[in-house]
């Protein structure tokens, strides 16, 4: 699914990317 992909994108993003 393109959102879990994207959402675990997210997640292994550090949080100062993730704004």
């Amino acid at each position: 699914n393109i959102k879990d992909y994207l959402g675990e994108f997210l997640l292994k993003m550090p949080k100062k990317e993730k704004r």
